[in-house]
């Protein structure tokens, strides 16, 4: 059975959007550590951040920075996305925005094995790569809007 919507001007099938979907890329899977308390991988990122004994003010205010802008993604997303694109767009979006948290979960995690016993603790270069991943992440969700 073929079941079809019109939205956004275009025309998308239940098969279309399988084969797209059977076609994309593997997708990040997420560790157990950002399985919970929330839903989305994010906050749950910021919330292991914010409760860290390794973080500062100015990584808590970059996190915080970050999870705004997902927000004013998914906001978007909802009101003005779903309103006017197709499903498809609408299935490539969610999976873009949802590989955003990858990077910004590889660099907190090499930012948290710097500290320990024995270990010197991070420097000013390894501050800035967690920015970086987290500025490149915001970067990413605003992109997304456009």
């Amino acid at each position: 059975m073929i079941l079809a919507k019109r939205c956004g001007g275009g025309l998308v099938t239940n098969d279309d959007l399988m084969r797209w979907i059977g076609d994309l890329p593997e997708s990040w899977t997420p560790p157990a550590e950002l399985a919970g308390p929330t839903k989305s991988t994010l906050v749950n990122l910021v919330i292991l951040i914010l409760v860290s004994p390794f973080t500062s003010n100015a990584v808590n205010e970059r996190a915080a920075m970050l999870l705004a802008e997902k927000e004013r993604f998914t906001t978007w997303f909802l009101v003005e996305a779903k309103a006017r694109l197709n499903e498809r767009r609408l299935l490539e979006l969610s999976e873009l925005s949802g590989r955003l948290v990858e990077p910004c979960w590889t660099a907190w995690s090499r930012f948290v094995a710097l500290f320990g016993p024995g270990k010197g603790g991070p420097s000013g270069a390894d501050y800035q790569v967690l920015f970086d991943a987290f500025q490149r992440s915001a970067d990413g969700y605003r992109e997304l809007r456009t």
